[in-house]
């Protein structure tokens, strides 16, 4: 472990040391429990982020895939596939 120093404004600080004394666990013990949640959030959040980014893209190429169908498929779909994705770049 790292040691390191906080600034708290005195509110937080007489909280946290109620909330220690409540639950028999030491003062930074508490900080620490809550950082790693804070933490854990954040990382879950982001994580779920990604998976929504995920799904959106799969959904919108499974549209374009039964747009492509009803037009009566795709023939050259290896070659121009980033163009059927993607649009022309051009």
């Amino acid at each position: 472990m790292l040691r390191t120093q906080l600034y708290l404004p005195k509110n937080q600080y007489e909280e946290l040391k109620i909330l220690a004394s409540g639950s028999g666990k030491t003062f930074a013990t508490l900080v620490r429990e809550f950082l790693e949640e804070k933490i854990e959030e954040k990382k879950n959040r982001k994580r779920d982020t990604r998976k929504k980014d995920v799904i959106s893209l799969l959904l919108k190429s499974a549209k374009k895939m039964e747009e492509w169908e009803e037009k009566g498929g795709v023939r050259d779909g290896s070659i121009k596939h980033d163009d059927y994705l993607y649009g022309k770049l051009r």
